[in-house]
């Protein structure tokens, strides 16, 4: 039911396109200029794909040329029609609140009125995106995004003056290339962590 009221709240505010960017998404913005220079040509909607391993955890798309002729969410394993998954970026036009008004609610209704909109022959263009990209699905995942912002973001190293974290808390820390260091916050540890 959640995906029908927040279309119904959406298709009120928008003019004809947007984006949907999924929340649970890291990627590059050059992201967002490949699909609005693909959207100037002729498509009614753009999805964002890359090729991926684990397929089952993703909408799977089949494409020709740069056209986008199925969708499958989340196919079960040796079932997937491609390996290029949908990533969280959608360049949208308000003609898919239709597709959304004929589609039965469900887990997967998105996935659904997008593939009900290129049955319908409508123009659903492809990018093909080779930049960095993430999705939060698992607690691990994070690892991934953490190791990319570090390496990416972090443009030098930083050690703040004071830093408060716990009076009990007990870190294993590493500055720079050497031997890794454990220390507890307590005062009493503070000289020998230093």
């Amino acid at each position: 039911m959640a995906w029908r009221t927040h279309c119904e709240t959406a298709e009120s505010l928008v003019e004809d396109h947007f984006l949907v960017v999924n929340a649970g998404d890291l990627f590059e913005s050059s992201l967002i200029t490949q699909m609005t220079e693909k959207f100037r040509g002729d498509a009614d909607i753009v999805l964002s794909c890359k090729p991926v391993e684990e397929t089952w955890k993703f909408g799977i798309i089949t494409v020709k040329g740069d056209r986008v002729m199925g969708l499958v969410e989340k196919p079960p394993k040796g079932e997937e029609t491609s390996s290029l998954a949908v990533i969280g970026v959608y360049l949208m036009s308000k003609r898919i609140f239709e597709s959304f008004r004929r589609i039965p609610v469900s887990d997967h209704q998105y996935e659904d009125a997008n593939q009900l909109f290129i049955e319908c022959k409508n123009n659903v263009g492809a990018v093909s995106y080779d930049g960095f990209f993430a999705g939060y699905k698992y607690t691990w995942d994070l690892f991934k995004i953490n190791s990319y912002l570090m390496d990416t973001k972090l443009t030098k190293p930083t050690i703040e003056d004071e830093v408060y974290i716990s009076d009990t808390l007990r870190l294993r820390v590493i500055f720079g290339f050497g031997k890794a260091q454990e220390f507890s916050t307590t005062p009493a540890c503070w000289d020998h962590a230093i």
